[in-house]
């Protein structure tokens, strides 16, 4: 059957939610009611629609305090134009409502699978809805015993019924779901294929936030307008961010060191496993070879006894021994009587690692690079040359907030920074 994933993609669909303003979640087929669930936490109003009527009883007692998910019992192919003709303007369509080798568990209702119907519904809307399809496999022919193939479309067909709704539409396939959404959305959609797993973190202060306007400005010059940023803040809420920056206040920085608070935000569930940290005074100077990082980041994911790799360059100017080349790029491995193992340059750190340091003690950004990672045992790796270039454009150890380092940054990048009103 190949890779197989299963739910909505988190990612992507956060990522067409903020890029386009959607605010209603729309699902058929609740089952546990799992992604219902999740979808309310990031979604203004969730549909779901569920026609087994022990799975619509369990959810919607289970979920009876989330207000904005409405619980729908009945066949999709009856309560999905009821519930679009509610909508007035385009919203994320996760269609996983066909059955799964007992039809009295699924539906109840002939036909199996009810996604020819659910696209003829979405056509009849005419509006230009964000349509994503689970279970890519089955329309390959990959059914349970006892599925009546006839009864299920192609892949092909399914292209070919959306293509027939919104000729204009990019569909593609990626992983196990069928991705439909309008032209403009195809830039987002590619990128999510190419780099899904790139996350990034910018840890910030109330006296440094400022610096997350220019930050912002660069880091979406020369990485990537489309990838997710999650700045993790204080009191304090920084200037208007661009859509892809999120912004987390883990409370009153008064009552936080450096490595608890950052520990706070670690013990959130939906932090990932792996991410990239970033500082705000470190200014992106420089295109960034994205493949490249992905590469690392990917292997990264696959080796958990890689706690962290430096971007930077930074681990070639202290003792290190060479390290076998990753998709062509030069590594180094850190000795573990090395200074500043523990450098919060730009960097892809394990979530569990960094957790593990933020517990040693209650300790500034400063103390944390000189002790957190010193003869720990860990395998901590960095590039022989800068993957993301940076500018350190505020020095003196977090005590000169807004004391721009000119001598540091080169006059075209200020010149256009305060050209675009990022500086002043």
């Amino acid at each position: 059957m190949g890779k197989v994933f299963f739910g909505v993609p988190q990612e992507l669909a956060l990522k067409l939610r903020d890029a386009f303003g959607l605010d209603t979640f729309v699902e058929t087929g609740t089952y546990k009611a799992a992604t219902a669930s999740w979808a309310g936490t990031h979604f203004k109003q969730v549909y779901t629609v569920e026609g087994y009527l022990d799975y619509f009883q369990r959810s919607s007692r289970a979920h009876a305090a989330e207000k904005n998910i409405e619980f729908i019992l009945g066949d999709s192919r009856v309560e999905l134009p009821r519930v679009l003709a509610k909508l007035d303007k385009p919203a994320l369509i996760w269609l996983d409502a066909h059955w799964w080798g007992d039809s009295m568990m699924s539906a109840g209702g002939p036909g199996e699978c009810p996604l020819r119907e659910e696209l003829s519904a979405i056509q009849d809307s005419n509006t230009k809805h964000f349509i994503l399809i689970d279970d890519l496999h089955c329309f390959k022919g990959e059914l349970n015993k006892g599925a009546v193939r006839e009864l299920w479309p192609t892949v092909k067909e399914v292209h070919q019924r959306i293509l027939a709704a919104f000729p204009d539409y990019f569909v593609v396939d990626y992983e196990d779901v069928i991705i439909g959404v309008p032209p403009e959305a195809r830039p987002i959609v590619e990128d999510y294929m190419r780099f899904p797993g790139l996350r990034f973190l910018v840890p910030t202060s109330n006296k440094y936030a400022g610096l997350m306007n220019p930050f912002s400005y660069l880091f979406n010059k020369y990485i990537s307008p489309r990838l997710t940023v999650d700045v993790l803040r204080y009191d304090v809420r920084p200037p208007k961010l661009p859509a892809n920056f999120q912004n987390t206040s883990i409370g009153d920085q008064k009552n936080y060191s450096w490595t608890s608070g950052l520990a706070a935000y670690l013990k959130r569930p939906d932090v990932p496993r792996h991410f990239i940290m970033l500082l705000e005074d470190y200014w992106i100077g420089a295109s960034v070879d994205l493949e490249k990082v992905e590469a690392l980041f990917k292997y990264a994911q696959a080796h958990p006894e890689v706690a962290k790799i430096d971007l930077s360059g930074d681990r070639t100017k202290f003792p290190h021994k060479d390290y076998p080349e990753i998709a062509g790029i030069e590594l180094v491995e850190a000795e573990q009587n090395a200074a500043f193992r523990a450098s919060i340059q730009a960097a892809i750190w394990s979530r569990d690692y960094l957790r593990e340091i933020c517990a040693k003690g209650s300790w500034t950004p400063w103390q944390f690079e000189k002790h957190g990672a010193q003869n720990d045992g860990s395998v901590i790796l960095g590039t022989k040359e800068p993957l993301i270039p940076y500018v350190n454009a505020v020095g003196g150890e977090g005590k000169n907030p807004g004391a721009y380092d000119h001598k540091k940054i080169p006059a075209e990048m200020w010149d256009e920074l305060i050209g675009a009103r990022m500086v002043a």
